[in-house]
């Protein structure tokens, strides 16, 4: 996998089938589909990614659900979906990032390259640090954020649900 080349790129109709199936695989599992935006409700790619087009321009986002950024995570060996991210710009900013990585490519290391690449994106929105949280029984995203360089800031409750909030820097753009 290291020497593998994966690229984050915007939902685009180039890779609907894989979206679709990337959805269908989360559905079929019963499986949480965080840093995904709304692909749960979204039986059409097609209209998924217009919903994340929306949400990605300031001037539609507020018809659309909120400013986000929405990322696919493409193993270029391949051209697969293997992740996917979402930045949320106006949320509260323990909930401005999410991610996930489809069940049958965890444990490869693909959710800390996932969360890296995010974390230079970032770093080039001239964005310094970021704040993020996991459910204390998720602990494959608590090791990832950790090996990000997570440094635990609170313990918090959202829609009854207790979290772990963690602070990580981004990475600057090379010069």
């Amino acid at each position: 996998m290291e020497q593998e080349a994966f690229s984050l790129i915007a939902p685009s109709a180039a890779y609907s089938r894989q979206i679709a199936a990337y959805r269908q695989e989360f559905l079929s599992r019963g499986d949480s589909m965080d840093g995904c935006g709304s692909l749960r409700k979204f039986e059409d790619p097609l209209a998924y990614i217009g919903q994340c087009r929306l949400r990605s321009d300031p001037l539609t986002a507020g018809e659309a659900g909120g400013h986000a950024a929405q990322f696919l995570l493409i193993r270029a060996s391949d051209d697969r979906v293997i992740g996917m991210a979402q930045y949320r710009f106006d949320a509260d900013p323990r909930f401005r990032i999410g991610y996930s990585i489809r069940p049958g490519e965890r444990r490869k290391g693909y959710g800390k390259l996932l969360l890296r690449q995010l974390m230079c994106w970032l770093g080039a929105q001239g964005i310094a640090e970021a704040v993020i949280a996991c459910e204390p029984s998720n602990s494959g995203s608590r090791r990832i954020i950790l090996s990000c360089g997570g440094e635990f800031m609170e313990q918090c409750e959202y829609r009854g649900i207790k979290l772990l909030v963690y602070k990580l820097r981004t990475i600057p753009p090379a010069v």
